[in-house]
């Protein structure tokens, strides 16, 4: 008995099911890789937030700083008179509130406000270190360093971001 195969258009059985189990491993690789980068992604942005929102307080200090006159204090304390009001000078403070884990912002004897948001920013320490000249010749320049920490999920990244400030109108010069 002899069988005879005539030639048909199309695939076996077998055929098929191989060229399915590749397509669902290449999907799952494919899947995988998008939620890898997905996540990837999204941790970036968290750091990214966080950083832009304490570069925004390092940028208002500076501003301010390097407009004012009568530096005092080192440490996690800096003070000095901001002259650049248009009404009345004004006693300006900022500072580290470690309860709070925030850099904050007082004018006189007023409330201390928030610079940075501690849902946001986890802020550790806040230093300033101030550098004059003994003779007067140079204007006085504050280091400001500011360290803290990106929490994201499980994971944790620290960070230091300094900056350094020169007082534009010295009083002594």
């Amino acid at each position: 008995m002899k069988l005879s195969r005539k030639n048909k258009g199309g695939f076996t059985l077998i055929e098929l099911m191989v060229s399915v189990s590749i397509f669902i491993i290449v999907a799952f690789v494919v899947t995988g890789t998008f939620i890898v980068a997905m996540d990837a992604y999204r941790k970036a942005q968290q750091v990214r937030l966080v950083i832009d929102n304490v570069n925004y307080a390092m940028d208002a200090m500076v501003l301010e700083i390097r407009e004012g006159t009568n530096y005092t204090g080192d440490g996690t304390t800096f003070s000095f008179n901001n002259n650049d009001t248009g009404f009345l000078p004004q006693h300006v403070t900022y500072e580290f509130v470690g309860a709070d884990k925030t850099i904050c912002r007082q004018v006189d004897t007023g409330e201390c406000q928030s610079l940075t948001d501690p849902k946001i920013a986890t802020i550790d320490n806040l230093n300033f270190k101030l550098f004059s000249s003994p003779d007067g010749s140079r204007p006085p320049m504050v280091r400001i360093n500011v360290y803290g920490v990106v929490k994201i999920g499980k994971t944790s990244s620290n960070f230091n971001i300094q900056t350094t400030v020169t007082q534009r109108n010295s009083d002594n010069l």
